[in-house]
């Protein structure tokens, strides 16, 4: 047997077992699907509780709340000389310790303390007796709870579980022929039988002498846990003979159960307003804690390419990933799976208990801003992806919420949109992610979206709050609001939103109770509200304690991530064979493109991370072929705002950063104005966090101050932007002026749209010039409305004027000199960011013609496009070879050039259809707002099942990928009927035969087309999906799983599924191009039949 020793052991008690059939009391607490045996620590007060048997049920959290905090409670099975009963039915014993030794005691306290005992609590209630005892014992004392016997199915508030748990015990007891110390004696008769890989959990605690009947007795045995799955093992291996549903499932049966009457108990104890509180956030990313209840505020934080963190003016470095749509590109479900895990681990190091993430909603445009967080345009792609990153981040103890529940598919002014859509199209597409993410894990919490669906917001709407996704999916966790997504107080909660988003509440708090007094919202509802805030808190206070201690920013995350890049890079054409790039160090390389020193790493907004690092193409290309060998121009600018300006330090600091003072006056106007916040800001941003507002007047000023260092003489550019009124001001003169004017606002801007139209400088300056940036602002508006802005932010951008004419001609001559010209270019979070949704896919400004001059140059040059969604490529028939390698976070460059010179074989296949132009896509006529009534005219044939529908050729097929290597299929089984039944799954299997010279990973796409509908149905739909790694001149089998989902339709006449008999065909296939198809095998479903839920 193997015995870990653990000091201070994290025991929580809140709910005991009693003594059980005639055996003596002991104490058993779940922890993690544990039983306890043993003296236990209680709570952080003080109490401790070093043997304990409960009078029916007393609970030990009711004496610690009427109990001295430094009382201690010692054994049952120490005396058992009982007095008389008194009057009431409660008897007692009194010890006079007076005389003993303090040696011989627990703890140094007085000798002056008495021990009681209770017996008899179960005839007269052991409230009765708790009230006595807090009335009786003196500050410090001593108290012993005995019980009589008792038959435990007379308990009718013990569940099944517990009740299979106690009798397991008992009979394990009873047929070993223990007494009252069976307890102390498992340990050594589970090692007795053999079972050495039983784990106990041995706990160190100082327990001193306890007295025995006659004289003072050594303590013989230390406090231990045993795992349910090894008390069974240990049951068995003993010869206890129990019926199998005793042992089936009971570890998670015991778990529920405790969690349940924990939460239980707690709800009777808070009063209306406490419930109240709990229902809405505490701040921005916090939720509500009531500590005097033990009931911690959970944090949230955004995702899903990292973990953000809570705001503030220090930097908060995280593991950045690629953008979702390059996470959906790799089409690999374990690697997701760990990047999950990742996640949760990145989020418990930072103390973050919720990861607001993943996004599972449809790209039905390209053109929306936040497109690249999701996983791509295909639903079941999406949901089952979104299954295994759900499962990986919750693993690690921390809560997952799904957004955006449903159908959030524009940025701008989405609290305002209606979405339009038939039945059918909302469960077929908007839906089924959710839907297919619930069926493959379990997630804790889900966010509503901002919009409405046919005239009522998601928030309160029951139909897809209440009937849809807990009665017909069953989902028990808590369902929360996006950020200021909330529009109602009766209407919302009535509906199952559960926790407004984010604090302080403007919907709850008095305006909720105020509904409950007025039966607008029953006490009911509240109270399983408030149920589904306490079992995510219950979750993840588990959480904290599973696991290894987490690690950030590790080699092995590093590798991860760089595996995770690579993965998601497409090729998307290699005419010519040039890739990859044989023999590097022998080759002089051209590097063209602004991306190639400052590539796209994330979209904007709420997904946007501040990485550990991140590494350009330049620098990777660097580490391979050395930078003698490398020559770069950018050719034109590919920015829409002013770069934020980089390397500036705050006065008196070698560090980035501003520093900034916050004054409750104008410092230049009254230079006495008090600072009331005085620090250093590493970001570039000057931001003023929104957890500083509560702590300062409604109107204040913030000075930022940095010095900036000229590194080469010539033409710069500032730019400045304000959320409120601002000023740059350079080496003491104002440069540019936001404050007593501001232009007119065209387009949209960053900061959730929140900042200004830019204003702009332009100087000479000689390198080595040192300049004096100050930044004034105020949190007003120009009309003089005080605090209208939601947070006070400004932007200063910086960026070298220069010629693009002669920008372009050099980059021509060097794509003709060098012998490998590689081009990296595309979108950033200028172009992509939330709050805003694109007018067009082309690229910014001149870059379109920079690569039609540098391919016309040089038709062998490398095109590599970044973007988070589809972007026009008016050049590509000019290009031989091209990649798109998406937003790649902080591995970017490392995942370009592992791909280039073949360090890793390409296995990305597009997530998204891209298209040849925007009026090909689907949602073209109907992505507008022109008004707020948005039709999804489209219905099921979103993306790739659009194209083919309507035989519309794409620029790139969604699935479409090469490889440096060519893979053969053969030996297609498809069974020959599918049995009619909602619980079938029938499984296919093919060959996968690598005939290339490199190893490599095969995306194999599983289609299905159901030529014999009752309805229109898309061509072919993708149903399975797998990636196989297969080394040269290897063969290996590939197994796919069709089942209720792979056949069916949503049936609006009959409100359900319908699984329509006919014949059904499989098609397998390298993409969702007709003419990609590999081979296909035919089924049948002899019988129409339908089904709802999950």
């Amino acid at each position: 047997m193997s015995t870990k020793n653990k000091a201070d052991y994290p025991w929580e008690i809140t709910r005991e077992v009693e003594r059980l059939q005639k055996q003596h009391a002991w104490v058993q607490r779940c922890l993690d699907n544990k039983i306890v045996f043993a003296p236990m620590t209680l709570d952080k007060e003080g109490l401790k509780i070093l043997d304990v048997g409960c009078a029916d049920g007393v609970l030990l959290r009711d004496l610690k709340k009427q109990v001295s905090p430094s009382a201690q409670l010692v054994g049952a099975d120490i005396v058992e000389a009982f007095l008389p009963a008194s009057e009431e039915g409660i008897r007692f014993e009194v010890y006079d310790l007076c005389e003993l030794p303090r040696d011989e005691l627990v703890g140094a306290f007085d000798l002056t303390h008495v021990r009681y005992s209770i017996l008899g609590a179960a005839k007269v209630g052991y409230q009765k007796a708790i009230d006595h005892l807090a009335s009786t014992v003196a500050p410090g004392g001593w108290l012993q709870v005995h019980e009589l016997d008792f038959d435990l199915t007379d308990r009718p508030n013990v569940g099944p579980a517990w009740r299979d748990v106690s009798n397991l015990i008992a009979a394990m007891f009873d047929g070993m022929g223990m007494g009252s110390d069976c307890i102390r004696k498992l340990p050594g008769a589970f090692e007795a039988a053999g079972l050495d890989n039983v784990t106990v959990h041995s706990v160190d605690l100082p327990m001193g002498k306890l007295l025995g009947d006659d004289e003072a007795a050594e303590l013989s045995w230390q406090p231990f846990v045993i795992t349910i799955p090894s008390l069974i093992e240990g049951a068995k291996a003993l010869g206890v003979k129990l019926p199998d549903s005793t042992y089936e499932n009971l570890a998670e049966r015991f778990e529920k159960e405790v969690k349940e009457e924990d939460v239980e108990a707690l709800l009777s104890n808070l009063t209306l307003d406490e419930k109240v509180e709990l229902l809405a956030g505490q701040g921005s990313f916090r939720m509500t804690g009531l500590e005097k209840h033990g009931i911690p505020a959970l944090i949230t934080s955004d995702g899903p390419h990292g973990i953000r963190g809570r705001r503030s003016f220090t930097r908060m470095p995280s593991p950045m990933l690629p953008s979702a749509t390059g996470m959906g590109a790799t089409f690999n479900t374990e690697l997701i799976h760990k990047i999950g895990s990742l996640l949760g681990e990145e989020a418990k190091v930072r103390g973050v208990h919720v990861l607001l993430a993943p996004t599972l909603c449809l790209q039905r445009s390209p053109l929306i801003g936040r497109g690249f967080e999701a996983f791509g345009e295909d639903p079941f792609l999406s949901g089952t992806l979104g299954a295994h990153y759900i499962n990986g981040v919750q693993e690690q103890g921390v809560a997952t919420s799904v957004k955006h529940y449903a159908a959030h598919d524009q940025s701008d002014n989405s609290i305002e949109d209606n979405v339009v859509m038939t039945e059918r199209t909302l469960r077929e597409v908007h839906m089924l992610p959710f839907q297919l993410a619930l069926r493959g894990s379990d997630p804790w919490t889900i966010m509503t979206s901002y919009n409405k669906i046919n005239g009522i917001h998601v928030s309160e709407d029951p139909l897809l709050i209440k009937e849809i996704l807990r009665e017909e999916w069953g989902f028990k966790g808590l369902v929360m609001s996006d950020w200021f997504g909330t529009y109602s107080t009766s209407e919302a909660i009535n509906a199952g939103l559960d926790l407004e988003m984010p604090g302080p509440t403007d919907w709850r708090g008095k305006r909720l109770s105020i509904a409950v007094n007025s039966r607008k919202v029953s006490k009911a509802t509240v109270d399983t509200a408030v149920e589904n805030v306490l079992n995510l808190v219950n979750k993840c206070k588990a959480g904290e304690k599973s696991g290894k201690p987490p690690q950030s920013d590790t080699p092995e995350q590093r590798a991860l991530i760089r595996q995770l890049v690579a993965e998601s890079v497409v090729l998307l054409k290699n005419n010519k064979q040039k890739l990859p790039i044989k023999n590097p160090k022998n080759l002089k390389f051209g590097l063209i493109g602004d991306h190639v020193k400052n590539p796209a790493l994330c979209g904007g907004g709420s997904a946007e991370v501040e990485p550990y690092y991140g590494i350009t193409p330049y620098e990777a290309i660097k580490e391979v072929v050395g930078e003698e060998n490398i020559t770069y121009t950018p050719g034109c600018n590919s920015f829409r705002f002013s770069p934020l300006i980089k390397g500036h330090t705050p006065p008196g600091s070698d560090s980035e950063g501003w520093s900034v003072e916050i004054f409750g006056d104008d410092p230049q106007e009254n230079p006495d104005a008090r600072v009331l916040v005085s620090t250093t800001a590493e970001k570039q941003l000057v931001d003023v966090p929104e957890s500083y507002h509560a702590t300062l007047p409604t109107k204040f000023y913030a000075r930022a101050k940095a010095k900036y260092i000229i590194h080469e003489s010539g033409k710069l550019k500032f730019g400045f932007s304000t959320s409120g009124k601002g000023k740059l001001i350079i080496d003491g003169k104002e440069a540019i002026d936001q404050w007593t004017s501001q232009p007119p606002k065209t387009d949209s801007t960053p900061c959730f749209n929140r900042l200004s139209m830019e204003r702009y400088y332009e100087g000479e300056f000689e390198k080595g010039q040192v300049l004096d940036l100050e930044v004034l602002q105020v949190n007003e508006s120009l009309s003089g409305g005080v605090g209208t802005a939601q947070t006070l932010a400004g932007r200063v951008g910086v960026y070298e004027l220069y010629d693009e004419d002669q920008g372009i001609k050099d980059a021509v001559e060097l794509a003709k000199k060098a012998d490998v010209p590689i081009v990296i270019t595309g979108l950033s979070s200028d172009f992509e960011y939330e709050g805003s949704d694109r007018k067009h896919l082309r690229l910014p400004g001149r870059v379109d013609e920079l690569i039609s001059a540098v391919l016309e140059a040089n038709p062998d040059a490398i095109i590599i496009t970044q973007s988070g969604l589809p972007i026009e490529m008016p050049w590509e028939s000019q290009a031989a070879t091209l990649l798109h390698a998406w937003f790649g976070g902080q591995e970017t460059g490392h995942g370009m050039a592992d791909v280039l010179f073949g360090k890793v074989n390409p296995s990305g296949r597009l997530s998204l259809t891209f298209p040849k132009s925007i009026k090909h896509t689907p949602a073209y006529l109907t992505f507008s707002k022109a008004d707020y009534d948005i039709v999804y005219g489209e219905g099921v044939f979103i993306g790739h099942r659009y194209y083919e529908m309507v035989d519309r050729e794409p620029l790139f097929y969604f699935g479409h990928g090469l490889s440096y290597s060519r893979f053969e299929y053969s030996n297609l089984s498809v069974p020959e009927e599918f049995t009619p039944a909602a619980d079938h799954q029938m499984r296919v299997t093919v060959d996968i035969a690598n005939k290339g010279a490199f190893a490599g990973a095969e995306v194999v796409q599983l289609y299905i087309h159901h030529a014999d509908s009752s309805l229109q149905r898309p061509i072919r739909e993708l149903k399975a999906f797998t990636k196989v790694t297969v080394d040269v001149d290897e063969t290996k089998t590939a197994e796919l799983t069709l089942d209720k989902y792979s056949l069916s339709f949503w049936c609006q006449e009959a409100s359900k599924w319908k699984a329509e008999a006919g014949k059904y065909t499989v098609i397998l296939a390298s993409s969702s191009n007709p003419k990609d198809e590999i081979t296909r095998g035919d089924f049948t479903l002899s019988k129409t039949f339908f089904w709802k839920g999950l």
